[in-house]
């Protein structure tokens, strides 16, 4: 039976993005407490067969939305009606309800506050040791959510902004197969219940022939941004992978709508290209600060 494996109906100041992966299951996500059932749940979600290419109708109250899937059971679509809560999806093969698995936040209504925060995921908020694939590996299979290491710096600074009341978005490369794992982190850190846009489901054999859609952060961030022209931006990440460069091109596209860049550096030295890059990042005038691995945040920094 198809099933909704992860929904989200994200709020803007004039239109609302519904979006959402949807795969053949026939049994909830259940909560993996222990390192043998957090693999074993692990590697069944790269072994789900997707709900591709099907007619969907999402239905809110009197309005009604015809779209379709995609290769990787995804769709999605933009609406300046207003959805007052989730929709219901219905297949239009069967005319049937596709039910959800998550347990997750679907709605995220907009707020009138104007700060909002972007953050990339891995090595930005929990250690994934992304640089390193046996131990990348090692910790996705066998280290339950509640035991993975947060990082400290990140953790702080989303507290030291608690009082702003901010937006928060999670725009990770971390496919879509971990939305489960990741939003038990979350909660399992006490970090904020925020928007989680990850890269579409990946089959084991595309996994591992890494085949991620290469501009999907770039591509998302921007997309927020565009849909949000009255609020402004704070970005966080890391020097692990490309985070520096796409802030550095959303930072020159955005000028009035990124008041500042935390980048978090993940080894003890920073090599010729990486300082290369964040020069190129400050060279755009946005206030950016790179923190050390294991730093601390600092209030004056607010």
């Amino acid at each position: 039976m198809p099933k909704i494996w992860q929904f989200s109906v994200i709020e803007f100041s004039k239109e609302t993005w519904i979006s959402g992966t949807i795969l053949y299951s026939d049994k909830k996500q259940k909560h993996a407490t222990k390192a043998i059932k957090n693999a074993k749940y692990v590697l069944k979600s790269y072994q789900k067969k997707t709900f591709a290419n099907k007619q969907i109708k999402v239905v809110s109250d009197s309005n009604e939305f015809i779209t379709k899937t995609d290769a990787h059971g995804y769709f999605t679509l933009l609406t300046t009606h207003k959805i007052i809560k989730t929709p219901v999806i219905i297949n239009c093969d069967t005319l049937q309800e596709i039910t959800p698995l998550q347990t997750y936040p679907t709605y995220f209504p907009d707020t009138s506050k104007r700060l909002a925060i972007i953050s990339d995921l891995d090595e930005t908020i929990l250690h994934s040791h992304t640089k390193s694939a046996p131990k990348r590996i090692y910790t996705t299979l066998f280290k339950p959510p509640h035991k993975r290491g947060v990082v400290t710096f990140t953790q702080e600074l989303f507290l030291a902004y608690k009082d702003k009341n901010p937006r928060y978005f999670y725009v990770s490369k971390s496919e879509t197969n971990l939305f489960k794992i990741i939003s038990e982190f979350l909660i399992s850190n006490d970090l904020p219940k925020g928007i989680l846009l990850l890269t579409p489901y990946l089959s084991l054999k595309k996994l591992i022939k890494n085949q991620k859609e290469l501009d999907f952060k770039k591509n998302t961030i921007e997309k927020i941004i565009t849909l949000s022209p009255n609020k402004e931006f704070i970005l966080v990440g890391d020097d692990s992978q490309k985070d520096v460069e796409i802030y550095t091109d959303v930072a020159k596209k955005f000028p009035n709508q990124i008041s500042s860049i935390f980048i978090r550096q993940t080894k003890k030295t920073v090599n010729s290209e990486k300082l290369k890059n964040w020069q190129l990042l400050k060279n755009t005038g946005v206030n950016a600060h790179y923190f050390k691995k294991n730093e601390s945040f600092n209030p004056k920094l607010l």
